[in-house]
């Protein structure tokens, strides 16, 4: 990013069907130039491009989801008009999320292939739901792509004419390999734009036309998560209401947790007698006087963990796939949706900060570009069963079976004897159930699972049994008690809104206020350089229909066999996704022997980053 100077950001979109080298062809002649290209989207961009051209894909740049992007400045009279530019390539499996991104566009360019004529037959579908969603001030480009290839022409020059004459479109055949017509496409959508704005039809005062104002931006800098940074970044930023002034009623825990069981039936046709864990954060508002409001935000039910060998090293798989870590990454999906609703003035949960101006190089770095709409708004999180690690370690040996126990005492012993330090100058404490002080702690920090489970307060790994494959992912408790210090937000996320902390946390089962209550915050007392928060802890007597201890009733053998599958869902999402081993359910391979981009998880790593770097192509510091 540099500081630059600009009148107006235009954004624009490329529609159209997949393959029809609307990427390659535009996006290549367009950014070609290096002097001229000033950002790009994930990684590199020409490698996204051939990702969806070429079908290739490199593992180092396979990061592309959906959604492209790309920038560049032109000069139209005497304004310089720095153009944001969305391609939405194509797929399908999007087309309900990447409708989000119709929003604020300006210019739009519907392609097709003149040697594919399904692709033309579909332009009508495409340029409905374009105009559905964005401005009705929105200038309209058709092209028509690949017009070297007149040999293999299915779609004629006078079509594409007047297909284009009959509803009001720009026209022009572009080519990549001759660069005809790329450059003049793009300029004429922003000087027919720019025209609208001298003659008054696009008022630049009203972002809700889909123009911003530019200046000399100053990009802020990046949050400094180092916890022995004495200017500690998070007490400079604004900090919402703290969750130690929530008085939460009586009824509340109940009216959170039934929320949540109320969007699980929704959403979920159980047919097999197979438990789970269920999880979710929900939204509330404070209306006073005892009142408020409730609504589930954020859904996730599973049990499973990818082991250390099955691990995706490109952020195409969910590697953690417990409840708890679920309902927290499409919490942060919800996020990423409502701060790109909030650009508009559509979000009910957020808005841009009033007091922030882009244009003010004097602005304090660390100023968040989003608020809550309201302090009024907590966060809070149900668990249908305290979460694994130091918060059920005690509740589960109480439980185990002899042969459990058998299990993981082995374990112990042998973990013991390769892996512990017992000597007195390297040897850490940890504290016992007893109270004592053992010299008993992994060379890493860490316990694997239940083994040992009579120290407490120490991390540990999932997953909880000993004779399972080891995982790199730590506990729900030891990731809960993280959130408790830096926040709900994600990295991702912490340049643009302040740290978003849990005001409650409902447990259902295995409740053990002293074990939650040290796994969550009392563990973390004197962290230095982050605000601890220590939410309040309620139990719940509303039983999950799923539970084990549910299952367990129902069963004439008192036996409950687990669920294979885990669940995600995110407000703005009408189904579930289903997952297995990291993929939705059914996911196969494409005939190079790879998975495509559709089998990806909404909650994958390469979601976030491609939907959060669309988030911030949106405002007006890149």
């Amino acid at each position: 990013m540099s500081n630059m100077q600009y009148d107006f950001i235009i954004k624009y979109i490329i529609i159209g069907d997949s393959g029809v080298g609307k990427v390659l062809s535009l996006f290549m002649r367009v950014f070609g130039s290096a002097e001229q290209q000033i950002s790009t989207a994930v990684g590199c961009l020409s490698c996204l491009l051939l990702q969806f051209t070429d079908k290739r894909f490199q593992s180092v740049h396979d990061l592309t989801i959906g959604v492209e992007f790309g920038a560049r400045f032109v000069n139209v009279e005497d304004k310089r008009i720095k153009l944001q530019i969305w391609d939405t390539a194509g797929q399908e499996s999007f087309r309900s999320i990447t409708r989000n991104y119709y929003r604020g566009a300006v210019g739009a360019l519907l392609v097709y292939d003149i040697t594919r004529r399904e692709t033309f037959e579909h332009l009508l579908m495409w340029l409905e739901d374009a105009r559905q969603h964005s401005t009705s001030k929105t200038t309209y480009m058709l092209i028509g792509n690949k017009c070297d290839l007149e040999g293999k022409r299915a779609v004629s020059y006078e079509e594409g004419e007047s297909f284009a004459r009959q509803r009001g479109l720009f026209f022009m055949e572009t080519s990549a390999k001759t660069s005809a017509n790329v450059e003049e496409a793009f300029v004429k959508i922003a000087r027919d734009i720019h025209d609208k704005i001298k003659a008054g039809i696009i008022d630049v005062n009203n972002e809700a036309n889909g123009i911003k104002v530019g200046g000399l931006i100053k990009p802020p800098n990046a949050v400094n998560l180092n916890p022995n940074n004495s200017g500690d970044r998070f007490q400079q930023l604004k900090q919402y209401k703290s969750n130690s002034q929530l008085r939460m009623s009586r009824d509340l825990p109940k009216t959170i947790v039934d929320s949540c069981h109320e969007q699980y039936r929704k959403i979920i046709k159980k047919t097999k007698e197979e438990w789970t864990v269920l999880a979710g954060i929900v939204a509330v508002w404070d209306k006073g006087q005892g009142g408020y409001g409730v609504q589930c935000i954020s859904l996730g039910a599973g049990l499973k963990c990818l082991p250390q060998s099955k691990l995706s090293y490109n952020g195409e798989l969910v590697h953690d796939s417990h409840a708890e870590i679920l309902a927290r990454r499409a919490f942060i999906r919800f996020l990423i949706n409502e701060l790109n609703l909030a650009l508009t003035s559509e979000s009910r949960y957020f808005s841009l900060d009033n007091e922030l101006n882009v244009s003010n190089t004097e602005q304090e770095d660390s100023h968040p570009l989003f608020r809550l709409a309201s302090d009024r708004i907590s966060f809070h999180l149900y668990v249908s069963q305290a979460p694994c690690g130091d918060a059920s370690t005690l509740s589960l040996a109480q439980i185990q079976s002899p042969d459990d126990a058998k299990l993981y005492k082995t374990a112990y012993i042998n973990v013991k004897q390769n892996r512990y330090l017992a000597d007195n100058e390297s040897g850490a404490h940890s504290q016992t159930a007893a109270g004592s002080s053992v010299r008993v702690v992994n060379s890493d920090g860490f316990r694997r699972g239940r083994i040992d489970y009579e120290s407490i307060g120490v991390l540990r790994t999932k997953p909880g049994r000993a004779d399972s494959e080891p995982t790199l992912s730590m506990s729900c408790s030891d990731k809960i008690a993280l959130w408790n210090i830096v926040g709900l937000q994600s990295a991702l996320l912490s340049e643009l809104i302040a740290p978003i902390y849990l005001s409650s946390i409902v447990i259902g089962d295995m409740f053990d206020y002293s074990s939650l209550a040290r796994a969550f915050y009392g563990r973390c007392e004197g962290v230095q350089g982050y605000s601890l928060h220590r939410p309040i802890i309620s139990k719940t007597t509303s039983t999950f229909e799923w539970s084990r201890s549910q299952l367990q009733l129902r069963s004439p053998d008192g036996n409950a066999v687990p669920s294979s599958t885990t669940m995600v869902w995110a407000k703005g999402f009408t189904t579930a996704e289903i997952l297995v081993s990291g993929r939705k359910q059914g996911a196969t391979k494409g005939t190079n022997g790879k998975y495509p981009s559709k089998t990806r998880y909404i909650v994958a790593k390469v979601g976030f980053v491609s939907y959060g770097e669309a988030l911030i192509l949106m405002y007006p510091f890149y």
